[in-house]
């Protein structure tokens, strides 16, 4: 995700924000480690429920990140948490996404249901 919003244009900093850098930056990488414990799920055993445990600190924190924190454009944030929402098959994700879309202002909801 990361690179396809810098190298897109989606993340635009202003000389009076760089802090848009910074919290982009920090949601790739946790959509980073999110992948990686979604693709660890397949060849570890978790018994001990710690890589859900990883996966579900990583994406508490991820989805309290929004668009406008970020600078990343809405055509590109929401098609992304979707499809990544849509990959994610473990059931890691059922109780911590309650309630996120019906904060959605009419123009976000419409770019998910696209």
């Amino acid at each position: 995700m990361a690179r396809r919003c810098f190298h897109t244009g989606v993340v635009r900093p202003s000389k009076d924000d760089e802090r848009w850098i910074e919290v982009a930056q920090a949601l790739a990488i946790l959509r980073g480690l999110m992948t990686v414990v979604v693709e660890l799920m397949e060849k570890v055993d978790d018994s001990f429920g710690s890589m859900g445990m990883s996966f579900k600190e990583g994406f508490t924190a991820y989805h309290k990140i929004t668009p406008e924190q970020t600078g990343i454009d809405h055509e590109v944030f929401f098609p992304d948490l979707l499809e990544f929402l849509i990959w994610e098959d473990y059931g890691l994700i059922d109780d911590s996404i309650d309630g996120y879309f019906q904060g959605l202002d009419q123009r976000e909801a419409d770019l998910c249901v696209e």
